[in-house]
Parts: C-alpha cells; sequence; structure tokens
C-alpha cells in the first residue's frame, strides 16, 4: 500500500471511530482538519462509509453532520446495502426519515435484490418505517432474487398493520415469488385466517384467488 493509500486509511479509520462512538465534536474536528482532505466518502473494504455507520449505530447528530459536509448518501457496500437500508435494518425511525428528507433513494436494491421497505416489512413493529417509506416514495412491488415482496415479508411476520399500510400503498398481492407462492398462499400456509381475509379483501378477480387456494388445500 502506497503512503497515500495509508494515510487515507488511517483517516478512515479515525473517522469511523468517532462515528460509531457518536463523537459529534470529535467528527466535525477531523472534518475541519486543514492539513488533510478527511475522505468523507471513502469506503472501506467492505465498501462502508462513515455515513452507512452513522445510520446502522443510529448516530443522528453525527450523520446530520455528515450530510451537512455532503457525504453520498446513497452510496451502496459490497451487499448493496445503503444507509437508508442500516438506518431500517436497526429500526432507527429518525435517521432514516432524515436521510430521506435528503433525497436518499427508497427504491434501491441490495445484492440480494431487498429493499429498504422490504427489510421494514421483516420487521415486528415496523409499521411506521412501512409508513414513512410508501409516504416517500418506495415501490412497494419491486421483487427480490427470489421474487419476493413487502407485502410477502409483512405476511410472513404476520404484521397485519404493515401488511394494510403496504396494500393501500398499490402493493400487489397477486405477485408470485420464484416457487410460485403469492402473499395469500403465504398466509394460508401459515393458518393465518384473519390475514387471508385481508388479502382476499383487496384483491382483485377473486374467484381466481379463491380457486387457487382450493387448488392448494387438494
Amino acid at each position: 500500500m502506497s503512503e497515500g493509500g495509508k494515510e487515507a486509511r488511517a483517516q478512515r479509520e479515525e473517522l469511523f471511530k468517532a462515528v460509531r462512538a457518536g463523537d459529534a465534536a470529535g467528527v466535525g474536528k477531523l472534518l475541519r482538519r486543514e492539513e488533510a482532505s478527511m475522505p468523507l466518502n471513502l469506503q472501506d473494504a467492505d465498501g462502508r462509509t462513515a455515513l452507512m455507520e452513522a445510520a446502522r449505530y443510529g448516530k443522528i447528530e453525527v450523520a446530520k453532520m455528515l450530510l451537512l459536509q455532503n457525504a453520498d448518501f446513497n452510496l451502496q457496500d459490497s451487499d448493496g446495502r445503503t444507509a437508508l437500508m442500516e438506518s431500517v435494518m436497526h429500526g432507527y425511525r429518525d435517521m432514516a426519515r432524515l436521510l430521506l428528507e435528503h433525497g436518499a433513494n427508497p427504491n434501491l436494491q441490495d445484492s440480494d435484490g431487498r429493499t429498504a421497505l422490504m427489510n421494514a416489512a421483516a420487521r415486528h413493529g415496523g409499521s411506521e418505517l412501512v409508513r414513512l417509506l410508501l409516504e416517500r416514495g418506495a415501490d412497494p412491488n419491486l421483487q427480490e432474487i427470489d421474487g419476493g415482496t413487502a407485502l410477502m415479508q409483512a405476511v410472513s411476520e404476520r404484521c397485519r398493520e404493515s401488511v394494510c399500510l403496504l396494500l393501500e400503498g398499490g402493493g400487489d398481492p397477486e405477485l408470485r415469488d420464484k416457487t410460485g407462492r403469492t402473499a395469500l398462499v403465504i398466509a394460508s400456509r401459515l393458518g393465518d385466517g384473519a390475514m387471508e381475509s385481508v388479502l382476499q379483501s383487496k384483491t382483485p378477480w377473486k374467484g381466481r384467488v379463491i380457486g387457487e387456494k382450493q387448488e392448494r388445500d387438494r
């Protein structure tokens, strides 16, 4: 590694350490250094940035500071995850709101095709994050590599409030994953009759859906 590379790595590690500690004053001091330009968007070996670390650990004051310095909120790490995805996966609603207000894209997909909305739908008690993301333009019908959707995630977790929000936000209950399952099939296999009723009430061509259910029950 060149001397310049070593210096950049040392700066990045110093910055990451201050970010994880929530040391806003320390982060500010590092960003104001006159003798070197702090590599604000420099990614580590895993593709992570200082902003991703702030989002992961819920350090909102640090995140505000980084965003004011034009940190790139849409960079993706080696797994395709963004700062927004990190905030959602760890349940930091205020952090997610901050990132979205600054223009974070809620429809970016990670290496498995998952979105921030799918991560929110998979969380118990994640309905407020689901609501926030839908309000900010998250697409409920994007599908991951295996064909799963945010609606399927919410059904699997038995999160009825999230299911209702996703349906109201345009979630398509007839989309199928690569095994042929719809959200209704998942609810049926879970034995969740109440969830099935919710999905059937929002599904067009009910006769076809009921026919599918009858075929599954044979």
